[in-house]
């Protein structure tokens, strides 16, 4: 889902606020949540662990995220006991860095299975967009974040302290429902059940209704 995707849920409350500054808020907002509810696990693709090696790229993961920690190491469907470290390297491609596994013992043979690693993962400061399901499931959270954060701004059209306070309850109740369901694995049923409200978006002179409805 584009981070945009959130307008409709908190420009009404906002009025005269950039979208760019929503924007700026919402992955934070996002980055935020997967760090503290530890609630976004990914399984990257396998590791063949490999005689003389030591250090493996991981690869796998979503555009536009990057890796907080490990979550789990199975090799099979055993937990993988040997000691390691996580770095990062720079990659060939331009402006952009790799998450390295490197084992403290360097292999001397062939593993006999694969590796199977499950790390937490958050949206880049650069973001545009996020899972889909992850979009579904915490976007009110999210929307509160953004809404109590700008409403305590001084001297704008949407300040709103009395409301800055209500959003800032409610985004901690549901960063504490977001760390219950990740320590169970669970998500629950979506919570958009906010239907979203038409807005303008002004750009220069321009007036648009938004088409998020």
């Amino acid at each position: 889902m584009l981070l945009n995707e959130i307008y409709p849920y908190v420009m009404p409350e906002l009025p005269g606020c950039d979208t760019h500054v929503v924007d700026q808020w919402s992955v934070r907002g996002w980055r935020e949540l997967c760090r503290r509810s530890h609630i976004y696990k990914y399984d990257l693709d396998p590791v063949a662990i490999k005689e003389d090696i030591a250090e493996y790229e991981l690869y796998g993961q979503p555009d536009c995220t990057e890796i907080i920690t490990v979550s789990q190491v199975m090799r099979g469907l055993h937990p993988f006991r040997e000691r390691y470290t996580l770095g990062v390297r720079s990659s060939w491609e331009p402006f952009t860095k790799r998450t390295t596994f490197r084992l403290v013992n360097t292999p001397t043979a062939d593993a006999s299975e694969d590796i199977t690693i499950t790390v937490e993962l958050q949206p880049t400061l650069t973001a545009t967009e996020v899972d889909d399901e992850l979009f579904n499931h915490y976007m009110e959270a999210v929307r509160c974040y953004v809404l109590f954060n700008l409403k305590r701004q001084t001297r704008k059209a949407y300040t709103d302290a009395q409301g800055s306070a209500i959003n800032y309850r409610e985004w901690q109740r549901r960063l504490s429902e977001a760390r219950i369901d990740a320590e169970h694995d669970n998500l629950p049923d979506p919570l958009m059940a906010r239907p979203p409200t038409p807005f303008i978006v002004t750009s220069g002179n321009a007036s648009r209704r938004s088409t998020f409805e």
